[in-house]
């Protein structure tokens, strides 16, 4: 939330900062043309220019939130990292890391979405576990589809 703040306030200043600066710009080519000392090309050209003047501080106002964004990220990350292990129903520890964890397929079929003028097409698996990126497919489609799975990029038909 801090962060949020803190975008939108300095963003705020300095779209007023520009505004204003364009504007001051507009006044004083405004009185120029009115005095006669300044052509009307140039007072346009002058006119189109001011606002990209303030590009660059905009482009670093838009750096300046995002790294902000990536910190208060990294913030949460750590809390999260340094919390205490989480315990499932079961009173079993939840493991701290993806790649602890077994992965178990039961029965778990899928079928592809039809193609308007093609045929539906299923991969199906009996039941499989996987440790520590020891599980290998029979071939690539499969692979893919399993990745998919695990992902929740896809749904399956049954199983679990």
């Amino acid at each position: 939330m801090a962060t949020l703040r803190v975008g939108f306030l300095s963003g705020s200043v300095l779209e007023l900062a520009a505004t204003l600066g364009v504007a001051l710009v507009a006044v004083t080519v405004g009185v120029r043309l009115a005095g006669g000392s300044l052509g009307l090309q140039a007072g346009l050209t002058v006119l189109v220019l001011a606002p990209e003047l303030y590009v660059p501080l905009r482009q670093l106002a838009a750096q300046f939130h995002a790294s902000a964004d990536g910190l208060a990220v990294a913030e949460r990350m750590l809390e999260l990292l340094e919390a205490p292990p989480a315990v499932a129903a079961g009173g079993r520890l939840v493991p701290p890391s993806p790649r602890e964890a077994p992965v178990r397929f039961e029965a778990v079929s899928f079928v592809y979405p039809r193609a308007p003028g093609s045929s539906s097409t299923s991969s199906t698996s009996s039941c499989c576990q996987a440790r520590r990126s020891r599980w290998s497919a029979r071939a690539a489609p499969v692979r893919s589809t399993v990745a998919s799975l695990l992902l929740r990029f896809a749904e399956p038909s049954s199983g679990a």
